[in-house]
C-alpha cells in the first residue's frame, strides 16, 4: 500500500470514529423522518446534504490542509526528501486526507439508496451519486492544488481564500444537482439534447479528472520534477469547447464560441497564474540563463505558469481577430461579436498587469508583491477610471481604461501602457544584471 495513503488512513480512521459516523448519522436520519409523514423522501434529501457537508465541505477542507499542515508542524520538507513520486504522493494525500470524510460520504450514500429502494422518487440516483462523487474529487483535487500553491508561497491569506472558494463551490455544486431548479429534465449542448444528471454527472467526472491532473503537476512541481507547461493551456481550451457547447447556434456559431471562450480562460488564467506560482527575480534569472545557454525546454519549464496562458490568449486572440462575424452579428441571441479590437485590447491589459507584477517581483526587498500588484490592478481597471467618469473627464479615463475606445484607439492607448510597464521591467532588470555580474547557468 501507498505510505501516505497508509500513514493517513491511520491518522483519519481510528476506532471511535468508525463507530461514532454510522451511529451519528442513522440517529439524525431517524430523528427527521420520525417527524414526516413521508419519511423516506426526507432521508434521502437529509443524507443527500449530510453527503454534501461530509464530503465537500469537511472535505475539502481537510484536503486543503493536508499540505499547509504539514508546513505548520515542519514536516512537509522531510516528506519532500521521501523516495515517494509526485502521484504517490498526490493520491496518497488526496484520498488519505479525506479518508473519514469517505467513510462518512459511503454511509450517506447507503441512507440514500435505501430511501430510494423503499420510495423510488428519484430515477436518476446512480447519476446523482456519480455527481456527487466526481464534483467532490474534483474539489479535493484544486483544494490539494491551492493547498501547494499557497505553500510554495509560504501564503496563509491564499489557503483561506482557496477553502472560501471551494465552500461556496460546494454549495453550487449542491444546488445543481438537487437545488429548485433541478426539475430541468433535459440538457442542450452543441445542438443535442440530454438528460439533465447523466450530463451534469459526466461533466463532473470530467471536471475531476481535470483536477486530478491539476493537483499531480501542482506536486510534480513542488518536488522539483520538471515538465512543459501544457496543463493550463489544455485546460483552457477544454474550458472553451465545453462552453461554446452552450452557444445555441449553428456549427460555426460553436467554433466562433470556443475560440472567443478559451481566450476569455486564457486571459483569466494569466491573472489565476500571478496570483497563484512563485514570481521572483531569481525564477526569472533561472528562466533566462537557462534560455541563454541553449537549454530551451528547461527555459520553458521554468517559466511561470502565467506565461504560457499568455501565449495561449495570444494565439486565440488572432482566431479572435480573423474569425468571421456572424450575420447578424451576434453570439447568442443578439449578444455583439466582439471584433479584433476589444480582444486585442484585453490581451494587452493582461500583458500590462503581469508587467506591474514582475516590476513589483524584481524590487530590491520584495514584499507583499500580489498585494501591491492587485491594488494597482484595480486602480487601473475600475477605481481611477470610475472617479474621473464621475467628474466629467471621460476622455482622461479612456486613456487609462481604453476598453471603449473606437477601433485602433483603444489596442494603441493599451500598448502604450504595455510599454511602460514593461519598460519598468527592464530597467528594474539591468540592474538586477548589473548588480550580479557573476551568476552563471
Amino acid at each position: 500500500m501507498n505510505p501516505e495513503l497508509r500513514r493517513n488512513l491511520w491518522l483519519e480512521l481510528s476506532m471511535h470514529r468508525l463507530v461514532a459516523m454510522p451511529v451519528v448519522l442513522a440517529l439524525v436520519l431517524a430523528l427527521v423522518s420520525a417527524r414526516s409523514s413521508a419519511p423516506w423522501p426526507l432521508v434521502f434529501d437529509v443524507a443527500l446534504w449530510a453527503l454534501v457537508a461530509l464530503l465537500h465541505v469537511w472535505g475539502a477542507r481537510n484536503a486543503v490542509d493536508a499540505v499547509t499542515e504539514e508546513v505548520r508542524d515542519r514536516t512537509w520538507d522531510g516528506q519532500r526528501l521521501s523516495s515517494l513520486g509526485p502521484w504517490e504522493m498526490t493520491w496518497g494525500k488526496l484520498f488519505g486526507a479525506t479518508a473519514f470524510a469517505w467513510y462518512g460520504a459511503a454511509w450517506c450514500l447507503a441512507a440514500m439508496a435505501l430511501a430510494r429502494a423503499l420510495e423510488p422518487r428519484d430515477p436518476a440516483f446512480g447519476w446523482t451519486a456519480l455527481a456527487l462523487v466526481g464534483s467532490a474529487i474534483a474539489l479535493h483535487g484544486a483544494a490539494l492544488a491551492s493547498s501547494l500553491q499557497a505553500a510554495r508561497k509560504d501564503s496563509r491569506a491564499g489557503a483561506r481564500i482557496g477553502v472560501l472558494a471551494i465552500v461556496i463551490l460546494a454549495f453550487f455544486t449542491a444546488f445543481g444537482i438537487r437545488g429548485p431548479w433541478s426539475a430541468a429534465r433535459e440538457v442542450s449542448w452543441y445542438g443535442g439534447t440530454f438528460e439533465r444528471m447523466p450530463f451534469l454527472a459526466l461533466s463532473a467526472a470530467a471536471f475531476a479528472a481535470w483536477a486530478v491532473l491539476g493537483a499531480w503537476r501542482e506536486m510534480s512541481r513542488e518536488l522539483k520534477e520538471h515538465a512543459l507547461p501544457w496543463a493550463y493551456p489544455a485546460f483552457a481550451i477544454f474550458l472553451g469547447a465545453y462552453f461554446a457547447g452552450f452557444v445555441d447556434t449553428d456549427a460555426e456559431g460553436f467554433v466562433r464560441a470556443g475560440i472567443l471562450f478559451t481566450f476569455l480562460a486564457a486571459v483569466g488564467f494569466v491573472y489565476v497564474g500571478l496570483f497563484a506560482d512563485v514570481t521572483t527575480a531569481m525564477t526569472l534569472r533561472r528562466v533566462a540563463t537557462s534560455w541563454r545557454s541553449g537549454r530551451h525546454r528547461r527555459a520553458i519549464e521554468q517559466a511561470p505558469y502565467w506565461v504560457s496562458a499568455l501565449v495561449l490568449a495570444a494565439v486565440f486572440a488572432v482566431g479572435v481577430a480573423l474569425a468571421p462575424p456572424p450575420a447578424p452579428p451576434n453570439l447568442v441571441q443578439g449578444r455583439a461579436w466582439p471584433g479584433a479590437y476589444p480582444a486585442l485590447v484585453l490581451l494587452l491589459g493582461a500583458a500590462r498587469d503581469a508587467g506591474l507584477f514582475v516590476f513589483f517581483a524584481l524590487a530590491p526587498r520584495p514584499r507583499r508583491v500580489e498585494t501591491a500588484a492587485l491594488l494597482y490592478i484595480v486602480l487601473l481597471w475600475w477605481v481611477v477610471p470610475g472617479l474621473l467618469d464621475v467628474f466629467g473627464l471621460e476622455g482622461v479615463a479612456q486613456a487609462i481604461r481604453p476598453i471603449g475606445l473606437p477601433g485602433w484607439q483603444g489596442a494603441l492607448v493599451m500598448a502604450v501602457h504595455v510599454a511602460v510597464a514593461w519598460g519598468a521591467v527592464a530597467w528594474r532588470w539591468r540592474r538586477i544584471i548589473f548588480a550580479f555580474p557573476e551568476v552563471k547557468p
